[in-house]
């Protein structure tokens, strides 16, 4: 009896051991899963194909202050005209431009009629890259950047994505998960006198000078509905564009005293070693008339130059990619006036040469282009040009996904 006590009270501490130990086994694999689940979420195959993205550690550095624009009776002022210190959060970024081959996988998930109500519509099929029709089967150039898609086109597929991927989405359209491109083309981006609305020029009078973003804001969002319907919340860890921080922050390496920091464009102070630029893409100042005829006379596949060191290639040029940071731009002209909603894009592109405004990651300050102090360069890499968010749309425009992580 003794001795069958004694075995007992063995076994009840060998239980406890092992469930001790097993405690910090299930813990320690548990971090690995956490871990391991880390890892996925930077490597995002399984959503959808060729998709892969880097974390990048968040930090401060000084920059523009990306916002409205105005020029009111040829007198110019815009809210970037000095530098600031930005602080950038922990966030993702795609290695790539966001490929046709991605973009069409997303798409037709998306738009699969078994979804129901949760089908998602969309305005733009998205084109493969010089191609000219419009949703067509991947095919020889499936992996050159989706082009001719708008920043509206591109926010409802970057929600398609998160959904795809099982992430929370992060454009809402009146309250509720923006679907629908047509609904959100359908408000109103911006008014003009050209269809006689006079209240443009009673919202500019209206001003009175006073030109701080906070009135320019307030003055615009009565006459831009949109501005009100549309809420887009980088709080959630869906897929979004960057914003032109984050770009910026992201092309120039990430760290402001890393040796990238200072380099005129992202990875090299060579352009032709990390972009693809007109005098890359078969450009010849000769026949310029003939260049749309030439097979060499396009975007490229991605991933074909040297990446900067993220890990993030063609920053610098193939095509231009929409940011997550909008502005109201205001008109010069009263007779002509307008104010409508646009976006940032960033980047270089392969119809501009590599020493061109848009191409080199440093920022100076102009009017036209984001303002700033000059990082030994003499060229912006992100521009505010006409870049409305419902029409502006080409094939020297696509995107990048980004996602806000912990």
């Amino acid at each position: 009896m003794k001795k069958t006590k004694y075995l007992m009270a063995i076994f009840v501490c060998l239980s406890l051991i092992g469930t001790v130990s097993c405690g910090k086994k299930n813990g320690a694999s548990g971090q690995k899963e956490k871990a391991s689940a880390a890892t996925k979420s930077s490597k995002n195959a399984k959503y959808a194909t060729g998709l892969d993205t880097i974390s990048v550690s968040g930090g401060e550095f000084e920059a523009p202050v990306y916002g409205w624009k105005c020029d009111i009776r040829g007198w110019k002022k815009r809210s970037d005209d000095k530098s600031h210190t930005v602080s950038v959060k922990n966030f993702q970024i795609a290695t790539t431009e966001t490929t046709y081959e991605t973009w069409y996988e997303v798409l037709k998930w998306a738009t699969d009629e078994k979804r129901g109500d949760n089908r998602y519509r969309f305005i733009n099929s998205g084109k493969e890259g010089m191609e000219e029709t419009e949703g067509t089967v991947p095919d020889k150039n499936k992996n050159h950047p989706v082009t001719s898609i708008s920043w509206e086109t591109a926010i409802v597929w970057c929600n398609a994505l998160s959904e795809k991927a099982g992430f929370e989405p992060v454009y809402y359209l009146d309250g509720a998960v923006l679907r629908d491109e047509k609904k959100l083309n359908a408000i109103q981006t911006g008014a003009n006198t050209w269809d006689n609305n006079t209240t443009v020029e009673s919202t500019v009078n209206g001003l009175k000078g006073n030109l701080s973003e906070e009135s320019i804001k307030n003055a615009a969002s009565k006459e831009v509905p949109i501005y009100a319907k549309l809420r887009i919340d980088e709080s959630k860890n869906g897929f979004r564009l960057p914003t032109a921080y984050e770009w910026v922050y992201a092309a120039r390496g990430g760290k402001p005293d890393g040796y990238d920091w200072d380099m005129d464009y992202a990875g090299s102070d060579t352009a032709s070693e990390v972009g693809w630029f007109n005098e890359e893409c078969g450009w010849m100042k000769e026949i310029n008339d003939l260049n749309e005829f030439s097979p060499a006379y396009g975007t490229k596949p991605v991933a074909k130059k040297k990446k900067n060191s993220l890990g993030l290639y063609d920053m610098s040029g193939n095509v231009k990619e929409w940011t997550n940071t909008l502005f109201f731009d205001i008109g010069a002209d009263y007779s002509s006036g307008s104010i409508y909603m646009s976006a940032y894009v960033a980047g270089g592109e392969w119809k501009r040469g590599a020493a061109d405004t848009y191409s080199k990651i440093s920022l100076e300050k102009s009017y036209y282009e984001v303002a700033g102090e000059s990082w030994g360069g003499t060229y912006s890499s992100v521009n505010a040009e006409d870049s409305r968010i419902d029409t502006k749309k080409d094939n020297t425009i696509g995107f990048r996904v980004a996602r806000t992580v912990e």
